[in-house]
């Protein structure tokens, strides 16, 4: 009687792939689930959802940090006023804050990259090509850029995640999306969500806003041990050229009106 032959035991390499594969396939999740908070205004139904549990657990890496702590915390005290409004009447009156962050620019706190860092706090300036020739040279673009600029903040989230979320195998699409973030949505999120919190009464965007800033932060550390892949120092995180986000934060004062956007191209 033949004997089957035992199993190959598996490679040390393989095992570490498939760690990596799993992690970056999570993070991938979580990018895209921030996004989601960014991309619309909230329907009756997405706030029933979102109200039905702790905000925290919608992520599948839960990093353990004050600041995301915090962050938790704040969203979910706005999800207890929606709760007290009702589903229907919150949904009219995210509607306007959403408006006022993301589409009129009431807040002055605008979600795409230019405004941030464009000497005239302009949109759609040299930040969004550069953030363009990223998505080229992975095959994908944004579906109109006259409508929802290419460095819009829900966009650059999903390419994160697109990134991460690529069939290449080992740690290189963590180093890809590390780069990414590093030059471009970590230079400035921090600026948008500060300014969010502080000029946005409703506590849900707050959350919203803050949260994502302190959870790339902490991702960045975390893509930082699995691709052996540090973090530059904050004056190196851009390539190109472009003046040094926080010396220009009182530019973004002055962005022009914004049109409502659409889903992401990818």
């Amino acid at each position: 009687m033949m004997q089957e032959r035992p199993a190959e035991p598996v490679s040390q390499d393989a095992d570490t792939n498939h760690v990596l594969a799993q992690c970056r396939q999570l993070l991938a999740g979580d990018l895209r689930f921030l996004a989601s908070l960014h991309e619309r205004e909230f329907e009756p139904s997405e706030i029933e959802e979102l109200s039905a549990y702790p905000i925290a657990d919608r992520f599948n890496i839960q990093f353990e940090t004050s600041r995301i702590e915090q962050c938790l915390k704040l969203f979910d005290e706005g999800m207890v006023r929606v709760n007290e409004a009702g589903a229907e009447p919150a949904a009219d009156e995210l509607a306007a804050d959403y408006a006022d962050i993301y589409l009129t620019h009431k807040c002055r706190a605008a979600p795409s990259e230019s405004v941030w860092l464009d000497e005239d706090g302009l949109e759609r300036q040299q930040p969004m090509f550069e953030v363009r020739k990223w998505y080229e040279d992975f095959g994908v673009s944004a579906p109109n850029w006259r409508v929802r600029p290419d460095d819009h903040i829900a966009l650059q989230l999903e390419f994160a995640a697109h990134l991460l979320g690529q069939e290449q195998s080992g740690a290189e699409p963590v180093r890809q999306a590390a780069r990414f973030l590093d030059e471009h949505l970590l230079v400035w999120v921090d600026l948008f969500a500060s300014r969010v919190a502080e000029r946005c009464a409703p506590p849900l965007y707050a959350g919203v806003a803050t949260l994502t800033a302190a959870y790339l932060d902490a991702a960045r550390n975390f893509m930082a041990q699995l691709a052996d892949f540090s973090r530059p120092p904050p004056d190196e995180r851009r390539k190109a050229g472009g003046p040094i986000a926080l010396e220009v934060t009182a530019a973004a004062d002055e962005s022009p009106a914004y049109v409502p956007g659409v889903a992401p191209g990818w």
